[in-house]
């Protein structure tokens, strides 16, 4: 196996956003000097990385990291372990494994994250239903009657080739670090709110490496396809601001973790393909957690102290009268002035998803004025599959 390159993770500015560790992930189990490491999966990363109370369960040294390397704002430069086995399925080998030192707000409950970069040379079976991934020998056979698309191999991340007779196919990136579900290109986002002009919205805001902090509109669909795709039962996001990142492609879709799992998935990396079969509609309660406030607040230039407000149009925050541009002050009795600081205070997810009927204090500054709302969160998605 390889050495990996420096690697820089951005995650205070995340913790603004979203709780990044959360629990509803696709876990992998890997052999760490000799002992069993859970791992999330994310098909839109580079690297296996370690945490650092990972690394400590596992009993690995820790080396800090150079002195001389500097870290990106809002970010880290990890350390890395002792050199230690690894043991992916039936592959093996040893190397020093980059650990990542978590601020002390966040209490994850993996013990590191494994990427696309490791698991391209591999048969990977997804079971979504379990939400486990494995390694295959190879493609079982009832796999090789499900829908097949092509792996883009210039791709750092897993992109999948949408079958099409056009010169330049487009590209689908499967990203199962995301918690969201569909994130559409423009053109096609266009389209599809065109076609669902009255579904809900509320607002989700995510930090990406090299861009910053992305404040990006969410609906929610019973049915979507992309191709021979049929996903039911999923949020459906645009994804405008990514779509820098495709140069040269004709990228229609991102698909994060909530879309991921109403499919079945054989990735047979070696040769370049990714089967799929699609679920019917799923049943039960919906525990999607969203932002039920129907706005957020994020640093105006992605870099200042001060949180300021983004809000959909007839949400619930919008009814409570809060408006874009006003600054958050007070959440309740806990001044957010202090969220770089203060460990109480992020991720602020936290306070938007809790239940419907949640009544939120809040200390806004809009102009020279200070102004003190309630806004009450509402179920903005169906609290039931086929509701």
């Amino acid at each position: 196996m390889d050495q990996y390159p420096r690697l820089v993770l951005l995650l205070v500015l995340s913790c603004l956003c979203s709780a990044t560790l959360a629990a509803d992930r696709m876990m992998m189990e890997v052999t760490i000097a000799g002992r069993t490491a859970h791992l999330a999966l994310d098909t839109a990363a580079e690297p296996l990385c370690l945490f650092d109370a990972g690394a400590r369960r596992l009993g690995l040294e820790i080396e800090p990291p150079a002195s001389d390397v500097p870290a990106a704002p809002g970010g880290v430069v990890p350390g890395r372990t002792e050199e230690c086995d690894i043991a992916i399925g039936p592959n093996s080998g040893r190397l020093r494994l980059p650990v990542v030192p978590l601020p002390g707000y966040i209490e994850p409950d993996v013990d590191g994250l494994i990427g696309w970069d490791v698991l391209r040379r591999f048969v990977i079976r997804i079971d979504a239903v379990h939400q486990k991934v494995s390694v295959a020998n190879q493609v079982p056979p009832e796999a090789l009657n499900w829908p097949c698309w092509k792996i883009r191999p210039d791709a750092r991340r897993l992109v999948v080739e949408i079958p099409t007779h056009e010169p330049v196919p487009e590209t689908i990136m499967i990203d199962t670090g995301s918690p969201s579900g569909v994130m559409l290109a423009p053109q096609r986002w266009q389209q599809w709110t065109e076609a669902h002009p009255h579904q809900p919205a509320t607002l989700d805001a995510s930090f990406f490496p090299g861009i910053g902090i992305v404040v990006s509109e969410e609906r929610w669909a019973r049915t979507f396809a992309l191709g021979e795709m049929a996903f039911h039962e999923v949020p459906v996001g645009d994804y405008t601001a990514m779509i820098q990142h495709f140069p040269g492609q004709r990228h229609a879709a991102t698909l994060g973790l909530r879309a991921v799992r109403r499919l079945s998935w054989l990735i047979d990396a070696p040769n370049g393909k990714v089967y799929f079969q699609s679920h019917g509609s799923p049943a039960g309660p919906n525990t999607y957690e969203y932002n039920r406030l129907g706005a957020v607040f994020v640093p105006g230039d992605g870099q200042g102290d001060v949180l300021v407000a983004h809000v959909v149009q007839g949400g619930p925050a919008h009814r409570a009268g809060i408006r874009d541009g006003d600054r958050l002050l007070r959440i309740d009795e806990l001044d957010v002035t202090k969220w770089r600081t203060d460990p109480r205070i992020l991720p602020l997810s936290r306070f938007w998803s809790r239940p419907a009927g949640t009544a939120l204090g809040l200390g806004l500054q809009r102009d020279e004025k200070t102004l003190d709302v309630t806004a009450v969160l509402e179920d903005i998605f169906p609290t039931r599959f086929g509701n």
